[in-house]
């Protein structure tokens, strides 16, 4: 445990079993790695600060054998808060896209603001009550994982969510541009300058709002 009003400083971590709290002041300094291995934890209680080019990534799920049972993928739980002051062209990484370290499951409570230029959410990331993701209009949030929004956490702010993954919205979610790969679940979804998406599974209802763009190289609609 790091404890209050002590610092966290990460240029090379890797967290092989284990929890990992930080209740004071962490920074994951530019172009670091923090490797959360399956079945060990980091929780942040604290405040974390992502550099430029951070990769934040876990090890994916161990399946069962006969002799042994499954170790689940490496996990990150946000209750404080996570700042990313990335610079152009090296945005920070949470969860980490390639090979078997794209598995991190980030579960998060806390606040999340995108200062400047790019975020990138990977791995599965829970957006649960009390969650919120905030940013200038300036910069862009990327989902290349599975992004779950439910009841009680918010995105507002980022005026540009893309990548190739997908939201689920268990909420309603209102963005400037979405270009995403899909978007699911029973909650709406309202663009308000662009949207560009390749499925939209549903329930829930998309709306392109007045004066916005819908931009169509492949869409399949499936639902809602």
């Amino acid at each position: 445990t790091v404890a209050p009003g002590a610092t966290l400083e990460v240029s090379y971590l890797n967290i092989t079993g284990g929890t990992l709290v930080n209740q004071g002041t962490a920074t994951a300094e530019a172009s670091s790695n923090f490797y959360v291995s399956a079945g060990a934890t980091f929780t942040n209680q604290g405040s974390l600060t992502l550099d430029a080019s951070t990769t934040v990534y876990g090890e994916c799920e161990v399946p069962a054998t006969p002799t042994a049972p499954a170790i689940p993928a490496g996990t990150m739980n946000n209750t404080g808060t996570i700042t990313s002051v990335a610079t152009p062209g090296f945005p920070a990484d949470l969860g980490y896209q390639y090979y078997n370290y794209n598995c991190l499951v980030l579960n998060d409570t806390g606040a999340i603001t995108v200062s400047t230029n790019e975020l990138e959410l990977g791995g599965t990331v829970n957006l649960n009550s009390g969650a919120s993701i905030t940013g200038p209009s300036s910069t862009t949030l990327s989902i290349l994982g599975t992004v779950t929004l439910n009841p009680g956490a918010s995105i507002n702010g980022p005026g540009i969510i893309n990548g190739s993954g997908g939201l689920v919205l268990n909420t309603d979610l209102t963005a400037p541009t979405v270009d995403v790969g899909y978007v699911s679940g029973p909650g709406n979804l309202t663009a308000t300058t662009d949207l560009d998406v390749s499925s939209l599974y549903g329930p829930g209802t998309t709306t392109v709002a007045p004066g916005a763009t819908l931009e169509v190289s492949y869409l399949n609609i499936t639902g809602g």
